[in-house]
Parts: C-alpha cells; sequence; structure tokens
C-alpha cells in the first residue's frame, strides 16, 4: 500500500495542528532505510489559484508565488483497484507549501482499519508531479535530496 505512485484515502487523518479529517495523499517514496514514507497531501480547495491558472499539470511562477500541482477533475491519471481508468472527481491540487512530507511508516499503524488505497498513478502522471515539486521554489531544503533520489532512480 505504501508504494510510490499509490493515492490513499486516510480516514482522521492527524494534523500537526491536532486536527483530524479525511484526507487524501499519494505516496512519492517508500523510505525503507529510515522506516518513513514520503508524501503529499492533497486538497480540492482552490481559494489560492486564480481562474486562468486552472490548468491540469504544473504550475510553478515564482513571481505569482504559485507553486502546484492540479489533477483536474475527469482526466484519467490512473488506475483504480480494479485495474480502471481512475480519476478525480474534483479538481486536486498538490500545493507544495507545507503539503510534502516525510512521515514514520509507524505513524500509519494507526490507521490499519481507516486507510484504503485508491488507486496508483500513471507512470506520466507521477513523473509530471514529481518533476514539478523538484522545480517548486517552495520545496524544503531538507526534502530535495529525496526528490532528486527519485528522479535519478528512475531517470526522469
Amino acid at each position: 500500500m505504501f508504494e510510490p505512485k499509490n493515492v490513499l484515502l486516510v480516514k482522521n487523518y492527524a494534523f500537526e495542528n491536532d486536527t483530524q479529517k479525511d484526507k487524501i495523499l499519494i505516496v512519492l517514496d517508500n523510505l525503507e532505510d529510515e522506516l518513513c514514507i514520503l508524501q503529499v497531501l492533497t486538497t480540492s480547495q482552490d481559494k489560492y489559484v486564480p481562474n486562468d491558472k486552472m490548468r491540469h499539470g504544473c504550475t510553478n511562477e515564482p513571481n505569482s508565488r504559485l507553486s502546484f500541482h492540479l489533477f483536474e477533475k475527469d482526466i484519467v491519471v490512473g488506475k483504480n483497484m480494479r485495474n480502471q481508468d481512475f480519476a478525480f472527481t474534483k479538481n486536486t491540487f498538490v500545493i507544495f507549501q507545507n503539503n510534502i512530507s516525510k512521515k514514520s511508516t509507524l505513524d500509519f499503524l494507526s490507521y490499519q482499519n481507516d486507510i484504503h488505497q485508491l488507486a496508483t498513478l500513471s507512470e506520466e502522471s507521477y513523473k509530471s508531479l514529481v518533476l514539478c515539486i523538484a522545480n517548486s521554489f517552495f520545496l524544503k531544503r531538507n526534502l530535495k535530496p529525496y526528490i532528486q533520489k527519485i528522479i535519478t532512480n528512475n531517470n526522469y
């Protein structure tokens, strides 16, 4: 379940501010040597994205302070668990500021009954997301080596 490219639904995901809500996340990498998952959280909230910037794929614009990846609703981005085409039902954003993190694999044990794999991203969708993150001016310095490792290991 915690393999790269997997799209997971976590019921009552616990945030650092002690709030909880259902959350979709995408596994970027499984750092077995560190017992961690490199993940991105998604949101369907578009309050910071102007209408003219709503397009499927990567947006990195330092001048406008926009840095995100949009999975536009109804565009196939992978396969679900029945090997059928998978698309998000709402516009789904990965906004890079504060939404990319390393999380202990042990943290996910508390979700054992509340975590479900929704889909696996296609190679093309995953590559687009990873390269977008790599080029984001919001990527935290301590996460850059992990993203670079993904790029190197996959020959992107």
